[in-house]
């Protein structure tokens, strides 16, 4: 799948406190944002 978008996110989650869970949340949504703007998501069709 060559277009496929993948977005990476550090683990361990689990046992972490919940600032650093939030921060690598709003990481990993900086990176969505900026990847829908550089390659914009192809038009779905209904199988």
């Amino acid at each position: 799948m060559p277009d496929l978008l993948l977005l990476v996110i550090d683990h361990p989650l689990g046992g972490e406190p919940l600032d650093t869970v939030a921060e690598r949340a709003a990481q990993a949504a900086r990176a969505l944002e900026a990847a829908a703007h550089v390659r914009p998501p192809k038009p779905v069709r209904p199988a």
